[in-house]
């Protein structure tokens, strides 16, 4: 009896936790959507190109500003105050030290990437990597403790402050790439200081610490993984930053952003509450089954329609965003969109491979496919397109997911098929919504803002219709956590129209 109270209250724990991470990731995504087509109307393609080279190289150089060190905070049973000591003081020491090697790096790579402009950039963005490095352990330590209602609210005011004052502001005045700089360094610092400010750890530094070996490897396992990870997804700005026009490279990385940076927040906070969920039962087998199976099914549910909708409709919908000047962008935004829901599906795998202990399995299972994906994406480079190359980003992700997914359901011993019979109910969904998204796209409407008006209309009704139709080959396991996130839906009976819906009792 104990046992079951145990696991009841921890599955509503990690329900919990998952509905503050997904209101929080959804607050985010609206924020940067608003905030980027703002001012990426305002700033253009080549600003936005130098910005994310900048930023690109930037963001590998900051994985190496704690050295993993932080995810053990997560991943220990019990941690103690040296723990935590031990592992800010070397972040802190890391992240200046990153710093400083950015800021003498920024001339040879402006040089390397032919643009002066660079420079400066990067040798003020260096500072990140510090800013970072000093709120990572309080956010680690916030996750540790399932409280995604402060971390996420600290996301959001920090992005709101960031990007719509002080971005948009500095953007509104005429200050080009500097309101992306500014706004980027303002998100990070502030992050920082209001995680801290929740948590208000011990910064004592300690320099030595008994077990530093054990939090040592699992950090360096992380890291590596991460920087697999940064590889396979970041590659491409750089290959594109190289061989082809800056303003490419601002259409690819602010058309790709609008897709990757709301899946991968999405991805980051619902990764880490299951991960952080998923530890506490990592040695039964049964329930991480049943996790996984049901997490897989949901977001197929969910998610691919969306992205299915927006991949069939891209030209429309980037022309209703950001306007003439990035009219090249549907064919970036067409198989990035469509790419999305295996990023999320490998997102969600991957957890669960940690909590069942084989966290060395992702790294050693793509890292001989790094190397081929890297001579892949320079050829493309050099002598495809910006198309041809978003279309090969997009096989990519399937085949990483495949991979990542496979490898989740052998460590928790569940043979992979029994993945696809849930996942039945979401591909018919994403299959009618897509139909009739591509045909609300004919509809003879010029203004493509009130074109994409009428597709999100005409997907939403569609979207609803087809629920009803596939509710017979929905999961009971899916029905429940379906169920259980509504009710944290504010208001509580806001819920009650898909209840109605998918016939689910009160």
């Amino acid at each position: 009896m104990a046992n079951e109270q145990s696991n009841e209250g921890l599955m509503q724990r990690g329900i919990q936790a998952g509905v503050w991470s997904a209101l929080g990731a959804f607050a985010r995504i609206a924020l940067q959507i608003i905030a980027q087509v703002a001012m990426a109307r305002m700033l253009g393609p080549e600003t936005y190109g130098l910005f994310a080279i900048s930023l690109t190289i930037v963001l590998f150089a900051s994985m190496f500003s704690d050295l993993g060190l932080s995810y053990g905070l997560i991943q220990r049973r019990t941690v103690t105050e040296d723990d935590i000591r031990f592992v800010f003081t070397w972040q802190v020491l890391l992240g200046v030290a990153l710093t400083i090697t950015l800021y003498l790096l920024a001339a040879p790579v402006a040089h390397w990437f032919a643009d002066a402009r660079l420079e400066a950039a990067m040798q003020v963005l260096s500072l990140s990597c510090t800013l970072a490095a000093l709120g990572s352990a309080s956010s680690m330590l916030l996750r540790r403790q399932l409280d995604f209602k402060t971390l996420n609210v600290t996301v959001i005011i920090s992005y709101a402050i960031g990007f719509l004052v002080v971005g948009l502001g500095l953007a509104v005045n005429g200050y080009g790439i500097w309101a992306l700089v500014a706004a980027n360094l303002t998100q990070i610092g502030l992050a920082s200081l209001l995680s801290y400010r929740a948590v208000r750890h011990n910064i004592q530094p300690l320099f030595r610490h008994s077990d530093w070996r054990g939090i040592l490897d699992f950090g360096m396992t992380v890291l590596a993984t991460n920087f697999l990870n940064w590889l396979l997804i970041s590659l491409d700005r750089l290959v594109i930053g190289l061989t082809m026009p800056v303003a490419s490279a601002g259409l690819y990385a602010t058309i790709g952003n609008l897709m990757m940076a709301p899946v991968a927040t999405v991805n980051g906070v619902l990764q880490s509450a299951l991960y952080a969920t998923s530890v506490q039962a990592q040695d039964d087998n049964a329930r991480l089954q049943v996790a996984l199976r049901t997490v897989t099914a949901f977001i197929v549910l969910l998610a691919a329609p969306v992205f299915a909708a927006i991949g069939v409709t891209a030209d429309t919908l980037t022309l209703a965003l950001y306007g003439d000047a990035w009219a090249g962008g549907g064919a970036v935004l067409r198989p990035i969109a469509l790419a999305m829901p295996a990023m999320i599906l490998m997102g969600m795998a991957i957890p669960t491979l940690w909590a069942s202990g084989r966290t060395r399995w992702e790294f050693n299972l793509q890292a001989p496919l790094a190397l081929l994906w890297a001579v892949a994406l320079v050829a493309l480079g050099w002598y495809g397109s910006l198309a041809v190359l978003s279309w090969a980003v997009c096989v990519w992700f399937y085949m990483r997911a495949l991979i990542i997914s496979v490898a989740a359901c052998r460590a928790i011993a569940l043979p992979p098929r029994n993945l696809l019979a849930p996942m039945r109910a979401g591909a018919i969904v994403t299959a009618i919504v897509a139909v009739v998204a591509l045909a609300a796209d004919q509809l003879p409407i010029v203004h493509p803002a009130a074109r994409a008006a009428a597709i999100i209309v005409a997907c939403a009704f569609s979207a609803s219709a087809s629920l009803v139709a596939v509710r017979s080959l929905l999961t009971s396991e899916l029905l429940v956590l379906i169920d259980k996130l509504l009710q944290w839906l504010p208001p509580r009976r806001g819920g009650s129209f898909v209840r109605r819906l998918l016939l689910i009792p009160r």
